[in-house]
């Protein structure tokens, strides 16, 4: 968890520098192609402590099914986080922004 802190913080500060590659890495991370995962990334933080947890329980039941579990379970981890994160952003997120619409008058 800190070694990915420290390379999240590291690369923001880079991508933020004058450095030709660090601009050149920021528009790459600014592509249209990374927009939808953007829109879910507040959601997948929500729901991802709970996903990881159900997804560890449900492996460590199949322990003997599954010998090396790390690799399921990241992938596990990556699809249910964003699939939940996906139904959270529909049936709750959007609704209530839409209802800010409504509710709250123009400026």
């Amino acid at each position: 968890r800190t070694v990915f802190g420290l390379v999240v913080g590291y690369g923001m500060m880079f991508v933020l520098s004058p450095l030709p590659v660090g601009a050149a890495l920021g528009r790459f991370l600014s592509a249209p192609v990374f927009y939808p995962m953007a829109q879910l990334a507040y959601c997948a933080y929500l729901v991802n402590p709970v996903v990881a947890v159900l997804m560890h329980e449900w492996l460590v039941q199949r322990r003997g099914v599954v010998e090396s579990p790390f690799p399921w379970f990241a992938a596990f981890d990556l699809v249910g986080t964003f699939a939940v994160a996906f139904l959270l952003s529909v049936l709750v997120e959007r609704p209530f922004m839409e209802l800010r619409k409504v509710v709250t008058p123009r400026r």
